[in-house]
């Protein structure tokens, strides 16, 4: 497992593997983007509690994201962008304050999304869709 407490900008991936949990969490405001993109998590990914934005899947080059668990964002005051993952579990988005995009995800479980301030998605697929991500 990993887990990243504080501290400044990051960047995991492309074609890394974590045989655990990721745990991103309590991330002080900075500017800029921190990344996780093409990385293997065989347990749960979550990003937590942190005030610098997250791009969580496809971007710039890289591809999205393998999770074998669950993917959480919550909690947040910068924006997020989960993109382009497969997620075996469920992808849960709640109570963020700034910016969230939800696109193009594969789902084997639900996808819920809730409480977030502005929320924009589209062509993910999963067995279910709940919440603010219903339509996505």
């Amino acid at each position: 497992s990993l887990q990243i407490n504080g501290g400044g900008p990051f960047s995991i991936g492309p074609a890394v593997a974590i045989f655990g949990n990721l745990q991103i969490q309590n991330l002080p405001v900075t500017p800029g983007t921190n990344q996780v993109c093409e990385t293997f998590v065989w347990g749960n990914l979550v990003f937590q509690n942190s005030g610098t934005g997250i791009q969580i899947g496809s971007a710039g080059g890289c591809v999205g994201n393998f999770v074998v668990g669950n993917l959480l964002v919550q909690n947040n005051s910068g924006a997020s962008v989960i993109d382009s993952n497969i997620v075996v579990g469920s992808l849960k988005d709640q109570r963020n304050t700034e910016a969230t995009q939800v696109f193009t995800n594969t789902i084997n479980n639900n996808l819920q999304c809730s409480g977030n301030t502005t929320i924009t998605g589209g062509g993910n697929k999963a067995h279910h869709k709940l919440g603010q991500c219903s339509t996505f």
